[in-house]
């Protein structure tokens, strides 16, 4: 009998990455701004409940109600309803959530909890509130992302703004020759580690924490190139300064087989490959 999971969040980049690569092989129920977890009948045979929702306030540089609603109340909703401790918890959080002052970012690394932005700090909550639901679940991981790529993203993140600026032939401004020093990680590949984590044999209640990055560092500079490359144009890359950023998480290349290199990545998200 396959598996039944609950995707919360299901019309993302990642969910419709999930639902592609794994509708053969699981029973996947599905969750988005059009229905509701209330929705969902037959709770006690439910093996892993997987929730992606994030608002779309995440820009925001105030709190407002959705982005409160979602990534914390939406959260305490679905605990709530689906725990049981035959069942388990998958949370994407974000990458955003440590301080970023150290060479690369370990799952113990410090939280921001000074941060005034109010999507980390909204971030920081759901996290916070998990814990308190460590014994009512068979087990739970907290995911951390960095930088998640792939085709038809929203157009306001990273690798969508920068695709599109070279193809209108806008001016990229980098604060050095790298710009950002990373190590970002294809969608398909984020949809692994899940599976990874839904047959992971773990069930001792306690809540373990995961990075989701790509296996390789490269740089701002690389990505753009790449990009015009595969779209047989020049990026207008203008360096501004000698000032990188560098935002490397640590991740368990043990535990989770990642495939994708950037090259690969841009190619699918850009030809759709």
């Amino acid at each position: 009998m396959k598996k039944k999971i609950v995707l919360i969040g299901s019309e993302g980049l990642v969910g419709k990455s999930f639902q592609k690569l794994y509708s053969e092989k699981y029973h996947i129920l599905t969750v988005d701004k059009y229905n509701s977890i209330t929705e969902i009948e037959n709770l006690n045979v439910i093996d892993t409940i997987v929730f992606l929702a994030q608002s779309e306030d995440y820009k925001n540089p105030v709190l407002t109600e959705n982005l409160f609603q979602v990534n914390v109340e939406l959260l305490f909703k679905t605990l709530m309803r689906f725990k049981n401790t035959n069942t388990k918890f998958i949370h994407f959080s974000t990458g955003s959530v440590y301080k970023n002052n150290q060479l690369q970012l370990k799952t113990d690394s410090p939280l921001d909890y000074t941060s005034t932005n109010p999507y980390v700090l909204s971030k920081i909550m759901g996290e916070k509130c998990i814990q308190s639901f460590s014994n009512l679940y068979k087990s739970i991981d907290i995911v951390r992302p960095f930088f998640i790529y792939g085709p038809a993203q929203n157009p306001q993140m990273l690798f969508s703004l920068m695709i599109d600026k070279i193809k209108k032939n806008e001016p990229i401004q980098l604060s050095g020759e790298k710009g950002l020093i990373f190590n970002p990680i294809y969608c398909d590949d984020v949809s692994k580690m899940i599976d990874t984590l839904i047959h992971s044999s773990k069930s001792n209640n306690k809540i373990e924490f995961h990075n989701a990055a790509g296996k390789n560092i490269n740089t701002l500079h690389e990505m753009l190139t790449l990009s015009a490359n595969i779209l047989g144009v020049t990026a207008n890359i203008e360096i501004t300064g000698n000032q990188d950023t560098q935002l490397i998480a640590e991740i368990d290349s043990s535990f989770f087989n990642l495939e994708i290199n950037l090259e690969q990545g841009l190619r699918k998200t850009i030809l759709n490959e």
